[in-house]
């Protein structure tokens, strides 16, 4: 039996996720404004960057452009790289501020 991963607890916007939206499809992902580290690649992103599900947007890809909906507004950023985190169930968004 294959293992279908439920990241719902770590994607609450009550606790740790913001919503965000893609080619209007809406979803939650885990935003870190001074960046974050993603060993397996050897990369430090000082940047914006979020984690989020694969599944909720399997197509984004660098390039494009996501609304992340802030408790003070929302914000637009660019897709500056995409990067699978482990069994890539999730990925690392790194961002840029447009």
């Amino acid at each position: 039996m294959s293992m279908t991963e439920d990241f719902t607890a770590f994607f609450n916007t009550s606790d740790f996720a913001e919503t965000a939206t893609f080619a209007a499809v809406s979803g939650t992902l885990i935003y870190d404004e001074n960046g974050a580290v993603a060993e397996e690649f050897g990369v430090e992103v000082s940047g914006p960057a979020a984690l989020c599900p694969v599944a909720q947007w399997p197509a984004i890809t660098e390039g494009d452009t996501l609304a992340i909906a802030f408790a003070s507004g929302a914000r637009s950023f660019q897709v500056r790289a995409v990067l699978p985190i482990n069994d890539g169930a999730l990925k690392l968004l790194r961002l840029v501020r447009v």
